[in-house]
């Protein structure tokens, strides 16, 4: 599954981007000789650059999608670092995420665990 795709069924489940919470939306650029949304996206996603688009409801929606499910990642890495959840739960509630979402779980919550093992160490 590519990285747009996750990004389309997790905003479709979110609300297609109008149900994400940011303060500013992305400043996508139309241009009707510009890129798709899904080839704009991963362009700015691998290069950071934000190009001109045919399709910015479609990358502004792909960009959103993605800060909100980070921004998930960081809130699970939080809950299973301090034992509220388990990896299942939220696995079983979102199959539809790639193992490489709950790697980023996973790793998210080791450094977690690695930051507080520091803290507790100078007590």
């Amino acid at each position: 599954m590519k990285p747009f795709e996750v990004y389309r069924a997790w905003g479709e489940r979110r609300g297609r981007g109008e149900g994400l919470l940011y303060r500013s939306k992305p400043k996508v650029v139309y241009s009707e000789k510009g890129l798709s949304g899904n080839k704009a996206f991963t362009k700015a996603d691998s290069t950071g650059v934000l190009v001109p688009c045919r399709e910015p409801h479609t990358l502004a929606c792909l960009l959103l999608a993605k800060a909100d499910l980070n921004l998930h990642v960081k809130i699970w890495a939080e809950g299973v670092a301090e034992e509220l959840f388990l990896m299942r739960e939220f696995q079983a509630d979102f199959d539809f995420l790639p193992a490489w979402v709950w790697k980023a779980v996973l790793n998210q919550s080791e450094k977690i665990l690695k930051a507080k093992g520091t803290e507790n160490e100078g007590d």
